[in-house]
């Protein structure tokens, strides 16, 4: 059922311009008084495209009239969009375009190469022929020539759209695709009634490339306004395409609920009546496509069949019909399903031809084939989400891979499913779904580890990056320092986009230019011997899989699972709530102001943990938790197995890692990371604008970044940070704890990086969130944002702590977990982060940073002394949202400081050994006098 196809293009030929209602008597008219005129054929195209059975007609009266009237380019504009199009279209616009720039008429040459590019791409999305991609870009060199003679701001608007469509249908950089998306509507906005087709064409393009990256809410914005505008005008077949691609988005952005699918199928049976009364074939077979997979019954393969034959000649639209159907049979008769999805297979397929509909195709595949083979046709489907995520560019990277990851849970759901239904459970359907999922997780990051110790960019690179970033702080400084209006404070945030796009594609260009940087494998199923063999006795790693119990359609998606790892065995077990029910439980424990509901988190640790923890060796002290979707929200130490028991913390040492991978390179890569250097590199109290009252919490929004106060504690906190460490390091407050500075400094002389200072979190726009420093220079912004912490050197083998608010929250991903700020660093090679999973008080902070330092400066690792602070915490009953959202991110085994604080050590356990010390010696020669009298 997941939509891969771009369906804004699949009608971009056929739309109407203006209000409909004639008939073709009215067309005549206009022909005998004008002749062949724009207004004459437009009549013919706009009346025929409302009433079907006209077509034909208009065709046959339109052909007769180009043989008299052989150079008239509306003639040939207009057939070349009347069906079947797809049989005629391309020359008969081909020749509309070349009339028009020989008679100078510059735009209506731009639409008509625009159209033709258009044409190309789909016969390419349908058929994979590399003909027609060829064509294609050969006629958007043409448009872009055309449109470089035009200073028609809709031309140049046009342009923009045609090299979106062949970024989405190349399935490369769709993030640069959604830009110049959103800059042609802008400008389409503004075009004249007579084009406003063009406008929802833009829109619909718009929604299904939000979609494709995971932006639902963005997705369903765009979908809307393009149903309010074919409301606005009146026009069926406008209204019934923009009323399927809004349930179309809603289905793909909401988790199934049985009140959710009925309302659904409500609003698809008011598609389907729109789109009939309107004789829009494809809106009404797609429609009842949809239709038959989520509502089933004995009515479903009577829709398909329809389906199919409403599709006629259009490939792609038979195509998913047959893939649905061959779904539907499976009860009734698998080998006819298995027949009818071989039948597809058969026929030549484009690229996203043979994703669209993959859930159907894995059904059918894992139902009529062994387990064997299923499992090795369903990864050739995960190899090409991969393949398509490596074509991508910036965060669109780990956004698109995220909206395959239901992929990865079905097929390893299938796989835990046949472990735990078989006695005794075969270790090798385990190893595979292991491995299955783990070549979802975190890609992005891996590969980040893997070119870590990469040659670094080139001086030019560095260059052409850095003129980004001055570009980047010139507009944030704008926002910060202004009070724009909505539509000036949208520009910028446009042109901040644009900049992110352009700061990506010179990386990627460096990436490809280099033949050393590797290219990450998957995950083999030895995987879970190497994990076994690396954990010791007293640890266990707890790996989540938190996918869908049923799809749209009802059917297995894969479920929740929970699989525990210890050196001596493996142990999967089924959770009993999925992915919907958990989304919500997670968010409302984080909504509350006192995350302390002791109710609350004993129901969520026995939907999470049933009996796991209690299966557990008595040895087991360390819980290494690899966490999935919203549980990377969760502070597990929080929970408890009943109300009024221990919370976990104060059981166990908790690890958070991002991946069981990942893990295992930290784990096999301990040696090296004793690295170099000594002490911490603190900033303080970083102040970016002068003045305002002393804040209370340290975190930022976008409209509070101007008037941000300082953070008294957060100075007392990083003198107290050296103090621990004996005056080892450097400690850097107020204007000079700068952006610059971070920038500029050889990190790779300290063991911890430490900041103590505001963050801000932007949840729509990742890549804008960052660390509030001072600026340090006109060329700074004072916002050290994720990109720019992924480009810092020197923090190879570091421990960066972020006493900050909300650096470990952030969207979360399917498969990649969250982007924030913590993440960033990982990017940049660090070892371990400590970050907060929501706001922190700026003097409680201190508290709890001069304890964790404390142990940290006795030779602790960095899991050890997070754990025991919020244990001693938990313990002395200090409030949960103070200490439980701290999180220790990455490899919890590091030890920044394995001897000990140089010099004998300092912090309140050095005084208090000196003041027993002093005590002792006291006492001793008092004793000693006295022994004398």
């Amino acid at each position: 059922m997941k939509q891969l196809v771009p369906l804004a293009l699949a009608t971009a030929l056929a739309t109407p311009l203006v209000a409909v209602g004639d008939d073709l008597d009215r067309c005549r008219r206009l022909v005998e008084s004008e002749g062949p005129s724009e207004r004459a054929t437009e009549c013919y195209f706009l009346s025929s495209r409302e009433q079907s059975d006209l077509a034909r007609t208009a065709r046959t009266e339109l052909t007769e009239l180009l043989a008299t009237h052989p150079r008239e380019p509306w003639l040939h504009f207009y057939l070349g969009r009347l069906p079947p199009w797809r049989d005629h279209g391309g020359p008969h616009l081909k020749d509309a375009a070349l009339l028009f720039e020989a008679q100078g008429q510059l735009s209506p040459a731009t639409r008509a190469l625009s159209y033709l590019v258009t044409w190309h791409m789909l016969w390419y999305s349908w058929d994979g022929r590399p003909e027609d991609l060829e064509a294609a870009e050969g006629h958007l060199a043409s448009l872009e020539a055309v449109v470089a003679r035009s200073s028609i701001p809709q031309d140049k608007a046009l342009l923009k759209m045609a090299r979106a469509h062949i970024l989405m249908l190349k399935a490369e950089d769709l993030e640069r695709a959604r830009l110049l998306l959103q800059a042609a509507y802008e400008s389409l906005q503004e075009a004249p009634e007579v084009h406003r087709h063009e406008l929802k064409e833009c829109l619909r393009s718009l929604a299904h490339v939000a979609d494709l990256l995971g932006l639902s809410v963005e997705a369903q914005r765009w979908a809307r306004r393009n149903l309010t505008l074919a409301i606005e005008e009146g026009r069926p077949r406008d209204q019934a395409s923009a009323s399927y691609d809004l349930v179309l988005h809603r289905v793909l952005s909401q988790h199934p609920t049985d009140s959710r699918r009925k309302s659904v199928v409500t609003d698809l049976y008011s598609t389907l009546e729109i789109a009939q009364r309107a004789g829009h074939t494809w809106v009404e077979a797609a429609t009842r496509a949809l239709i038959a997979q989520i509502e089933g019954g004995p009515e479903a393969e009577a829709h398909l069949e329809t389906c199919i034959e409403l599709a006629g000649s259009n490939t792609e639209l038979k195509r998913r019909c047959m893939k649905a159907l061959a779904a539907v049979s499976l009860e009734s008769d698998p080998q006819r399903a298995r027949r009818i999805l071989e039948q597809t297979d058969a026929e030549e397929q484009g690229f996203w031809m043979y994703l669209d509909g993959w859930e159907d195709q894995m059904r059918v595949i894992w139902a009529t084939e062994s387990p064997d083979e299923a499992v090795e046709r369903i990864e050739v489907l995960l190899s090409l989400f991969e393949a398509l995520r490596r074509n991508q560019v910036g965060e669109a990277t780990d956004r698109l891979l995220s909206q395959s990851a239901d992929a990865y849970y079905g097929l390893a759901g299938r796989l835990l499913e046949i472990a735990t239904d078989t006695a005794p459970q075969p270790t090798s359907a385990i190893e595979k779904a292991l491995s299955v999922i783990e070549r979802l997780r975190s890609q992005t990051l891996r590969e980040a580890l893997l070119d870590a110790r990469q040659p670094k960019p080139t001086s030019e690179t560095t260059e052409l990056l850095q003129a980004v970033d001055r570009r980047y702080a010139e507009i944030t400084r704008e926002l910060f320092s202004s009070a724009p209006d909505t539509s000036q404070r949208n520009a910028l945030l446009s042109q901040l986009d644009g900049l992110e796009q352009e700061a990506a594609r010179i990386r990627r260009a460096t990436d490809d230019a280099d033949p050393e940087i590797p290219i990450i494998e998957p995950p083999g199923t030895d995987l879970m011997s190497q994990l076994q063999a690396e954990l010791r006795p007293d640890e266990a790693l707890l790996s989540f899989q938190i996918g869908l119990q049923e799809d749209w359609s009802g059917h297995f998606a894969g479920g929740s699972w929970l699989l525990v790892i210890t050196s001596n065995g493996v142990q999967p077990y089924r959770l009993e709530a999925d992915r919907a029910r958990l989304d919500p439980a997670v968010r409302a424990l984080r909504a509350r102001a006192d995350p302390e509901d002791e109710q609350a988190l004993a129901a969520l640790h026995r939907l999470l943990f049933d009996t796991a923890l209690s299966d557990l060796p008595d040895d087991v002290r360390r819980l290494v938790v690899v966490p999935d979707g919203i549980l990377h929200l969760l502070p597990f130490g929080l929970l408890r197995e009943a109300e009024g028991s221990k919370p976990l913390v104060e059981r166990y040492e908790i690890q958070i890692v991002p991946s069981a991978s990942v893990w295992l390179h930290w784990r096999k890569d301990v040696e090296s990371s004793l690295g170099f250097g000594s002490g911490a590199f603190v900033l303080a109290n970083p102040l970016l604008f002068a003045g305002g009252a002393p804040a209370s919490a340290r975190g930022a929004s976008l409209a509070t970044v101007a008037t941000l106060g300082p953070l008294p504690y957060a100075e007392r906190e990083g003198k107290r940070v050296l103090r621990s460490l004996g005056g080892h390091g450097r400690l850097e407050r107020r204007e000079q704890a700068s952006e610059r500075l971070v920038k500029t400094t050889d990190l790779s002389a300290y063991r911890i990086v430490h900041f103590a200072a505001h963050a801000y979190l932007d949840l729509q726009r990742p890549s804008l969130s960052g660390l509030v420093l001072a600026a340090g220079g006109e060329q700074e912004d004072g916002l050290l944002r994720p990109s720019e912490i992924a480009r810092l050197s020197g923090l190879e083998d570091k421990l960066i702590v972020l006493a900050a608010c909300d650096t470990a929250a952030g969207e979360v991903l399917r498969g990649e977990g969250v982007l924030s700020i913590a993440r960033a660093f990982f990017q940049a090679g660090a070892e371990s982060v400590v970050a907060s999973l929501w706001r922190i008080d700026d003097r409680q902070a201190t508290e709890f940073f001069d304890d964790f330092y404390d142990r940290l400066s006795a030779g602790a690792s960095v899991g050890q002394a997070l754990s025991q602070t919020q244990a001693e915490w938990s313990s002395f009953g200090r409030p949960a949202s103070v200490w439980a959202g701290f999180v220790a991110l990455g490899n919890g085994d590091f030890v920044p400081l394995p001897d000990g604080v140089p010099a004998g050590g300092s912090g309140r356990y050095a005084a208090v050994a000196g003041l027993v010390g002093f005590l002792a010696l006291a006492a001793f020669l008092l004793v000693r006098r006295r022994d004398r009298l």
